[in-house]
């Protein structure tokens, strides 16, 4: 799973930094807890902990995360609305 979320980023181009990236990094714990509205499904709030410790430029770094997340407001976004001046000068992304 960590793998697949590391390729998937694009952060690391080349291959044997992404293989090197993995076996430099260590996770010693992560824990999620989601809480969904039983009548509507959203997601209403997460927990997250998370413990990684990672080789970076030959440094142990250790990445101690503990999240506690409220979403509200679900699908309730108004209408964005993009100007023609944008939309006519946007250039195709590559």
């Amino acid at each position: 799973m960590i793998e697949d979320q590391v390729e998937d980023t694009g952060i690391l181009e080349d291959a044997e930094e992404e293989a090197q990236a993995l076996k430099d990094m260590v996770i010693n714990e992560i824990d999620y807890e989601l809480f969904i509205n039983k009548e509507t499904f959203h997601m209403e709030a997460y927990n997250m902990f998370m413990d990684i410790e990672m080789i970076v430029d030959e440094n142990k770094t250790t990445l101690v995360q503990d999240l506690k997340v409220k979403v509200n407001d679900m699908n309730s976004i108004d209408e964005i609305v993009v100007p023609d001046e944008v939309k006519d000068q946007a250039i195709e992304a590559q």
